[in-house]
């Protein structure tokens, strides 16, 4: 392609989170979109279904529409899956399709949809007051922006008041309503407020919002429970370190009721990353344990269900001067293909020279344990690490190299792999996640001129740019394939969706 921009590039903004800033996905989605509109097509299918991080799903379909390049027939399918999302996240993306400058025509497609998604929730109301307890904000928000007309009785729980002769007039909850007791939650006793959780089936988050003033009533271990109770697997995991604080950890009853729910979340294949900054996040240490051990569980699900890392692995991480962050993002990188791969894994720190060990099956802590001592100096070879490997006759099917691309010492990388293809018969998939460096940019470059030179094709991630942000680590990770194609040949073999099938089929969209 003209731009340069590749398949592979294209996959790897999904493996880290912009944290709210989704225009940072724009410098590539962009271009990606004029010249591989069907591939991110095909993309914002798959990750909506294997994706971890939720900016991406708000981001991608969103510049996908701002696009004058993308094609009219492909537009449905980024609205689709807009159509999936919960309304905290849809409003999220109405308001990013202005920011972004969306032309006229397809905006009003934008709000299209938005009023139909609305109409589909207003059509079975038991379902829409238990959404809009939840949401009532982004509703409010969501039914304004796409100037959607509501019938009484959304008007009446959404903003207190219906309208009398073009004018809003104030209207009091329906006693005995959903609005009306979660109005009235914050001066109930706890068994009360206890048993109208229950009832209305309300989530953590309207729990907290109604209870605000309220500590003690809200942590008492009767509210606690019943909130627990209403709590999805999931949302027990996501929220571990809230629950810790409202003393899960100190209650026999409650932490049975953690553990019951984790012991179900396994099938959650894909909300590993949570799983994993949850256990971080929590100090009790039979909580911690549990979440770790859901953990695993998930990881092997991954595995089995296809979504594993195949193959063995070496891990090259610069240990040259200034490449401290090499060292430490090395080392997260090891212990997370370790987490997903089904073959072994080596971890190799390199200068001139060559400080590797096996880390297969090693969490992160005993691989910092064991790598404790390393420090960054010396020169920079990466085909030293493979130089390594080769000595030893590993048997790689995939290397992951972690520094700034200057390498500037023999052996060089690829030289090695050219040596490497002539001894056991395969080209290894490379993957470079580039660091910062204080080196000059031509010295930055000289990894892949060579490379490119001796046209070996390698992947490039480029983590040079502010702090590493570790939790997008196995996200990252999870784009590895010891096939170079396996990764792009999934994703276009998801399927594209019509709002339809999202509307009509489903007969609702994703609460």
């Amino acid at each position: 392609m003209e731009t340069g921009i590749n398949r592979n590039q294209i996959l790897s903004e999904l493996s880290r989170s912009a944290h709210g800033k989704l225009a940072e996905y724009g410098p590539i989605i962009n271009p990606a979109c004029r010249v591989d509109a069907e591939f991110v097509a095909h993309l914002i299918a798959w990750d909506f279904i294997n994706g971890q991080v939720k900016d991406a799903k708000v981001a991608l379909p969103v510049l996908t529409l701002a696009s004058r390049d993308f094609p009219d027939e492909l537009v449905e399918n980024s609205l689709a899956h807009l159509a999936l999302q919960p309304p905290r996240e849809l409003l999220k993306a109405l308001r990013f399709s202005v920011e972004t400058g969306t032309f006229a025509r397809r905006q009003r497609l934008m709000e299209k949809m938005v009023r139909r998604y609305l109409g589909v929730k207003e059509s079975e109301p038991g379902r829409w007051s238990r959404l809009a307890a939840r949401h009532r904000r982004s509703l409010k928000t969501l039914y304004a922006l796409s100037r959607c007309a509501c019938p009484e009785w959304v008007s009446v729980a959404l903003f207190g008041g219906r309208k009398i002769d073009g004018k809003q007039v104030a209207a009091p909850y329906v006693a005995g309503s959903i609005f009306s007791d979660i109005s009235n939650l914050h001066c109930m006793a706890p068994a009360q407020a206890a048993a109208v959780i229950q009832k209305w089936h309300l989530s953590p988050l309207v729990v907290s919002g109604a209870m605000t003033g309220a500590k003690a009533a809200q942590e008492s271990s009767a509210v606690v429970q019943a909130t627990m109770d209403q709590m999805s697997d999931t949302e027990v995991v996501t929220r571990a370190a809230s629950l810790e604080k409202k003393g899960v950890g100190r209650d026999a009853a409650l932490k049975e009721t953690f553990r019951k729910k984790v012991s179900k979340a396994t099938k959650s294949a894909k909300a590993t990353l949570k799983t994993s900054v949850a256990a971080d996040e929590v100090e009790d240490e039979s909580l911690k344990t549990m979440l770790k051990e859901l953990q695993e569980r998930q990881i092997q699900a991954q595995k089995d269900s296809g979504r594993g890392i195949e193959g063995n692995w070496l891990v090259i991480s610069d240990k040259s001067g200034s490449q401290a962050l090499s060292i430490e993002l090395g080392k997260h990188v090891a212990a997370a293909i370790t987490k997903f791969v089904s073959g072994r894994v080596w971890l190799a720190f390199c200068d001139t020279g060559v400080m590797g060990k096996e880390v297969t099956g090693a969490t992160l802590d005993r691989i910092k344990e064991g790598t404790r001592l390393i420090t960054a100096n010396g020169g920079t070879s990466y085909g030293v690490g493979l130089a390594w490997a080769l000595q030893y006759g590993f048997e790689l099917d995939g290397v992951v190299i972690v520094g700034d691309g200057a390498e500037n010492s023999a052996p060089v990388f690829a030289d090695q792999h050219r040596e490497y293809k002539r001894r056991f018969g395969k080209d290894l998939p490379v993957y470079l996640l580039k660091t910062a460096s204080t080196e000059s940019v031509a010295s930055c470059y000289q990894f892949q001129t060579r490379m490119n030179m001796a046209g070996i094709p390698y992947t490039e991630h480029d983590f040079s740019h502010g702090q590493v942000d570790y939790y997008s680590v196995p996200s990252l990770v999870q784009t590895l394939n010891a096939n170079t194609f396996g990764v792009v040949d999934k994703v276009m073999a998801a399927k594209l969706l019509t709002l339809d099938e999202v509307f009509s089929l489903t007969g609702k969209v994703a609460a």
